[in-house]
């Protein structure tokens, strides 16, 4: 069905999607330990997830100034050398203040990552399976709760909280050797005409422009902002509250990644074939 490019452009999006899951959901489980170590509330310890989701949102509306006038490939390696940056600073941060920096700074380049793994896999599947494809990139959420949250809480407990970073500084290393091996450059999408910052205007223009765009932006910012009220928190509310140990969240992950493991590529099939708004109207029902 996918072409060998296709595979190994599949390849390297899982893997980095693979670490920016679990970069992004390992600060969660990692609550209750975080505000009883370095003795923070709950409102500083929302700063931390607040702080790399407004980062990754201001990135994503600098990329739309740039990001198609550059090389996919080269785009990526970079984006994940800061990525990899972050992860550093956040595994040696030693106080609050130092981990909310590097939060902040993770979360940029995970904007930028981000925007870039969903632009390269647009460029590269055609529109009658790019669902199917979508699906198996978003399957990598399920690898990402079955075995990477569970393991760096495993390095957590087995150490401390700062060895979680480390393992995804490790991933985040490998994807770019992947990466590098595995890609060609990728570049169909570059314009004959020179880059100027009135075109990307422009096309930022176009965007908002729309009355149908516009709206699917604000469902999405309320999709989102409906979820991370409550995600956030709901490791540390079950370790308070409903009596779960520390040692036993990674059984949740394990048990939500074995469900969404299916669901993705499932879903993503069924997109194809009955059309992504019908599908993706019962699935949000």
């Amino acid at each position: 069905m996918f072409t060998r490019r296709e595979i190994s452009i599949l390849i390297v999006l899982c893997c980095i999607n693979f670490c920016l899951t679990v970069d992004f959901m390992i600060l969660m489980p990692l609550g209750p330990q975080l505000m009883r170590l370095l003795q923070i509330s709950p409102k500083q310890f929302s700063q931390l997830v607040a702080v790399y989701t407004m980062s990754a949102g201001l990135a994503g509306i600098l990329s739309s100034l740039f990001l198609d006038r550059i090389d996919r490939k080269k785009a990526l390696l970079f984006f994940l050398g800061g990525f990899a940056l972050g992860n550093v600073a956040s595994a040696t941060a030693s106080e609050f203040e130092l981990l909310l920096a590097a939060r902040a700074w993770t979360g940029l380049f995970v904007g930028f990552t981000g925007a870039t793994m969903y632009a390269s896999l647009s460029d590269s599947i055609a529109v009658e399976k790019r669902a199917t494809a979508m699906g198996i990139v978003l399957s990598t959420f399920a690898l990402a709760s079955i075995f990477g949250i569970p393991f760096g809480l495993y390095l957590a407990k087995q150490f401390d909280w700062h060895a979680p970073f480390y393992f995804v500084l490790s991933a985040v290393l490998a994807t770019m050797a992947t990466a590098l091996a595995k890609l060609s450059p990728m570049t169909e999408h570059l314009l004959q005409s020179r880059w100027t910052l009135r075109d990307s205007a422009a096309q930022l223009r176009f965007v908002v422009g729309h009355k149908s765009r516009v709206t699917a932006l604000i469902f999405m910012f309320f999709l989102i902002m409906g979820h991370f009220s409550l995600i956030p928190f709901l490791f540390p509310s079950v370790v308070a509250n409903g009596g779960i140990s520390e040692s036993d969240l990674p059984l949740v992950y394990i048990a939500g990644g074995l469900a969404s493991i299916i669901s993705s590529v499932v879903f993503g099939r069924l997109a194809d074939l009955f059309g992504k708004k019908r599908v993706f109207a019962v699935c949000l029902l």
